[in-house]
């Protein structure tokens, strides 16, 4: 689902894109596989970034963030971290 949605993504569908990213992060979130949902919702957030559409990046970068801590992802966190960093409050 992931990569379908990075290819909707690509090819400029925005709905199916939206979509695919939230079955992603369903998916993995009912699997319980961690970093899955973590790249699910870094790669839904960049998508909502690059449309324009911050508010909704926001939770899903944080909640990415929240997931590569709790796996033990920290080289990845500080790579979102230094991507994205802006956006975080804290």
């Amino acid at each position: 689902l992931l990569v379908e949605a990075e290819l909707a993504s690509i090819l400029n569908n925005r709905c199916e894109a939206k979509s695919k990213y939230y079955m992603a992060i369903i998916q993995s979130r009912d699997s319980g596989i961690l970093m899955q949902g973590a790249l699910a919702n870094e790669l839904a957030g960049k998508f909502y970034l690059k449309i324009g559409e911050q508010s909704k990046a926001i939770p899903l970068f944080e909640e990415a963030r929240r997931l590569y801590r709790v796996w033990g992802g920290i080289a990845k966190l500080r790579h979102l971290e230094q991507e994205v960093g802006y956006l975080f409050v804290d």
